[in-house]
């Protein structure tokens, strides 16, 4: 209730609050996966619930919540964001994240530690070359060093590429 924010291109904001305040109903009002029942959204300058799919695409989440199947494996994985993702894919930035956080290619999402499928999500984000990143609950159960890559990997998206990251926990 009362919200007013704003994530400003090449700024980190952090929305923080008590778990059932509506953090992560305000992200997905953001990213138009839930419908407001009072107030005003924009995103990108529009209503989110009117974003297109090409501008629903400069958007990207990354939250504790993994959709993937366990038995897949990390390499189908980035295959399949490859696909999705289609033309703002970009595979250099994909295999430079992946090596310098040590992703397994060839072993399965469920075999993976919670710190190293939160990496994976950030690769996947973060190849699609969002032009805002949503962060919802990103390091939840992640040790210290896990949160030590996640921040670092922040940090460098806002400071060389300018994007606006809203971290919400």
């Amino acid at each position: 209730r009362g919200v007013d924010l704003e994530v400003p291109r090449g700024c980190v904001t952090a929305l923080l609050g008590r778990n059932g305040g509506g953090k992560s109903t305000l992200v997905k009002i953001i990213t138009g996966l839930a419908a407001r029942d009072a107030g005003e959204a924009r995103v990108l300058g529009r209503d989110p619930e009117a974003l297109g799919p090409a501008e629903r695409e400069r958007i990207a989440l990354v939250s504790d919540a993994s959709g993937a199947w366990t038995g897949t494996r990390v390499s189908d994985e980035l295959a399949l964001f490859r696909r999705l993702r289609g033309a703002r894919w970009d595979e250099a930035r994909a295999r430079e994240l992946v090596e310098r956080f040590e992703l397994p290619l060839h072993k399965r999402l469920g075999a993976l530690s919670r710190g190293m499928q939160a990496r994976l999500r950030l690769v996947t984000a973060l190849a699609a070359d969002p032009e805002l990143l949503l962060l919802d609950e990103p390091a939840l159960g992640l040790d210290l060093f896990a949160r030590h890559d996640l921040l670092d990997a922040i940090i460098e998206t806002v400071e060389k590429e300018g994007r606006g990251v809203l971290v919400v926990s």
